[in-house]
C-alpha cells in the first residue's frame, strides 16, 4: 500500500547507509512529530551485554514541515526530541531503550543468534494524531552472504562472504574486552555485505575458551589467516584484519608478528599492550602470548589512575617511551588508526599519534591514515545505531566502510 506522507524508497538497507527519509503533502510550515520504534527483535552494539534483543527502543522528535509541505529528516533540524539540530538519520541514531529486558551472557555458540537484521517503524503525528507510517528494514547480512561457524585450538568464529564471489579481500574482526562474538559478528556482517569476506573471532568469553582477557595466544590471528588463505573464494594476498578497543590492541600486535597480514584496522588504540583483565580487575598478567611466552606490558596501578583524575591528565601516560611499545613499524602493510579526540577509557588520541611518530621515525613504507572523530568517545563502532553512552553531542560513529577502505586499496 503507497504512503500518503512517507517518501522512503529503500525499504531494505544496510545498517550503516543513509537513506532517503522524507515525507510530501504535509501542512505547510507545521509541526512534526516523528516517532521511531524498534518492531521486533533488534541487535544494538553499544547496548550493554545484558540487554535482549527484546528490548523496545524508542525515539520521539520535532521537525517543522516547509513552505511546500515536505520535510526531509535527514536536513530538516529537529526542534526539540531526543536530539536537536540536523543529524542524517539521526531519528535512528538517537533511539533510546525504553521498554528494557535484560538477559544472561550466552556462552554457547550455537545458541547466539546471527542477529542478521531489524525492522524500524517511523510514525508521522500532527497535533497528537497519527497520520501515516512506514516500516524499514536494515540489515547487517543480506540475503546474498553465506556463513559458516569455525573453530580453532583457542578460539571460534564464524565465517561470512558474499555468496558466488571470487578473489574477494578479506578481513579478520576483533572486538574489545566484553568477550563473545555478537560485537565482532555485526561488524564483520556488515563489511561482508560491502563485499569482503569476514571472519569474526571470539577469544575468550565462550564455551571452551579462555574465561579472561589474559595470555590469549597471538597465534590464534595465525590460524584464522591460515583458514582464509585455503578459502577458495578469498585472495590469499589481501588478509587485514580490525580490532576495536583491547582488540585495536590485539590487531596492530598480531600484524607486528604475522607478515601475512596486509592492511590493519585499529579502532580506539592503544601504542603499548597493557596488563590483562580479569573480571573488569588487572589479571596481574599479559593480555598476550606467543610461541607460550606473554608479551612485555605495562601494569595497571589504581593509585597513579587516581592521581592522574585529580590532575586531569590522562593515564597511563602513553606519551612517554615504554618497553611495552607496539612495535608497528613491523607491519607489513596498510594501518589506518580510528580514534576519538577525548576517548574515555583510555588516551587513544595520543596513543595514535605515538603510532604515527613511530612510522614516521622507521620509515615506514606502506600507506598510513588516521581518522578522527571529535564528536564521539571509545564506542566507535557502526554508525546510525544509538548510543546512550554518550551525552547527544558525542552521537557520532565511525562509519563501518572505513575498516575496508585501506584493503580496497591494496
Amino acid at each position: 500500500m503507497e504512503n500518503k506522507h512517507f517518501l522512503i524508497t529503500e525499504t531494505s538497507s544496510a545498517a550503516d547507509a543513509i537513506i532517503n527519509l522524507k515525507l510530501k503533502d504535509l501542512p505547510s510550515c507545521t509541526e512534526m512529530m516523528i516517532r521511531t520504534e524498534t518492531k521486533g527483535p533488534y541487535y544494538c552494539i553499544n547496548a550493554p551485554l545484558n540487554y535482549s534483543t527484546e528490548t523496545k527502543w524508542i525515539a520521539e522528535n520535532k521537525y517543522l514541515s516547509d513552505e511546500k509541505g515536505n520535510l526531509d529528516l535527514n536536513t530538516a533540524p529537529a526542534i526539540s526530541g531526543s536530539y536537536q539540530g540536523v543529524s542524517p538519520m539521526g531519528c535512528l541514531s538517537f533511539l533510546s531503550a525504553k521498554k528494557i529486558t535484560k538477559q544472561k551472557k550466552e556462552t554457547n555458540l550455537d545458541n547466539i543468534s546471527l542477529n542478521a537484521a531489524f525492522s524500524i517503524k517511523l510514525e508521522v503525528y500532527l497535533d497528537k494524531i497519527p497520520i501515516d507510517s512506514c516500516v524499514i528494514e536494515r540489515y547487517f547480512m543480506n540475503e546474498k552472504i553465506a556463513f559458516k561457524q569455525v573453530a580453532f585450538s583457542a578460539c571460534k568464529g564464524r565465517y561470512f562472504y558474499p555468496k558466488e564471489a571470487t578473489n574477494l579481500p578479506a578481513i579478520i574482526v576483533v572486538s574489545g574486552s566484553e568477550g563473545g562474538i555478537e560485537k565482532a559478528q555485526a561488524i564483520a556482517q556488515l563489511l561482508a555485505s560491502h563485499g569482503f569476506a569476514t571472519l569474526a573471532i571470539s577469544y575468550f568469553g565462550l564455551d571452551d575458551l579462555a574465561v579472561n582477557l589474559a595470555e590469549i595466544p597471538l597465534e590464534i590471528i595465525e590460524e584464522g589467516l591460515d583458514f582464509l588463505a585455503l578459502q577458495e573464494e578469498v585472495n590469499k594476498d589481501r588478509i587485514g584484519i580490525y580490532g576495536r578497543s583491547k582488540g585495536a590492541e590485539f590487531a596492530l600486535l598480531a600484524a607486528s608478528y604475522f607478515a601475512k597480514i596486509k592492511c590493519v584496522v585499529a579502532n580506539s588504540p592503544t601504542n603499548v599492550v597493557y596488563e590483562g583483565i580479569k573480571q573488569h580487575l588487572p589479571a596481574k598478567k599479559s593480555s598476550w602470548t606467543f610461541q607460550k611466552m606473554p608479551i612485555q606490558y605495562v601494569p595497571y596501578k589504581f593509585g597513579s589512575a587516581i592521581l592522574a583524575k585529580i590532575k586531569g591528565k590522562e593515564y597511563p601516560d602513553n606519551t612517554k617511551k615504554m618497553e611495552a611499545e607496539i612495535p608497528v613499524e613491523k607491519i607489513k602493510g596498510n594501518i589506518l588508526l580510528i580514534s576519538a579526540i577525548k576517548d574515555e577509557i583510555w588516551p587513544a588520541y595520543s596513543a595514535s599519534l605515538m603510532i604515527q611518530n613511530r612510522l614516521n621515525l622507521n620509515q615506514f613504507p606502506y600507506k598510513f591514515e588516521l581518522a578522527l572523530y571529535p564528536n564521539s568517545g571509545h564506542m566507535l563502532t557502526l554508525p546510525f545505531q544509538p548510543n546512550n553512552r554518550y551525552k547527544k553531542k558525542k552521537q557520532c560513529h565511525s562509519h563501518g566502510r572505513d575498516a575496508g577502505r585501506l584493503a580496497k586499496d591494496r
